[in-house]
């Protein structure tokens, strides 16, 4: 399978911008396969972020396209494998139109 490139926000937060959902935090980029399965997702990002054992991640979320001409953005909450292979469908099809 190929790859998706993350970029993912830590110990900041989510708040309403002028383009609808916006995320601040510090920042480090991750690549996961497609396909990978929530729990795994969990532990790949812990392990980026360098998290012990005792740490646990409590909400992954991502923004969303949801006006293409003004470039307005929903919070979408990933709570199961469903979610995340509608996160990186929805990637894809948001790619292949700017292309």
């Amino acid at each position: 399978m190929s790859k998706v490139w993350l970029i993912l926000y830590s110990n900041g937060r989510i708040y309403e911008g002028p383009h609808g959902t916006t995320f601040e935090g510090d920042k480090k980029s991750i690549q996961i396969e497609r396909g990978i399965c929530l729990e795994n997702l969990k532990s790949e990002i812990g392990s980026k972020l360098m998290y012990g054992k005792s740490q646990v991640i409590s909400k992954l979320s991502t923004k969303m396209l949801v006006e293409e001409n003004s470039k307005r953005y929903i919070e979408y909450v990933i709570n199961d494998d469903s979610d995340i292979r509608c996160m990186i469908d929805m990637f894809n099809e948001s790619s292949f139109k700017s292309s």
